[in-house]
């Protein structure tokens, strides 16, 4: 896939609900365009699933824990 990014600065993505399906579908584009994600992880949708190092793992309404996590 061409990509018109330009790679010369790096670039972070904060994927709300990365485990719904949008989110399902953007995190391996987003892998193979080497751009660094913060997945976003409902503390509900979180128990019992194996999480990635960086996700973000808290409620959007939590504006501290947001700012934190950006």
């Amino acid at each position: 896939m061409e990509s018109s990014l330009s790679h010369d600065r790096a670039r972070r993505i904060f994927v709300a609900g990365s485990t719904g399906a949008t989110g399902r579908t953007l995190l391996p584009i987003a892998a193979s365009l080497r751009v660094d994600v913060v997945p976003h992880i409902r503390p509900a949708s979180a128990r019992d699933r194996e999480l990635p190092e960086q996700a973000a793992v808290l409620n959007l309404s939590d504006a501290k824990a947001l700012d934190a996590a950006l």
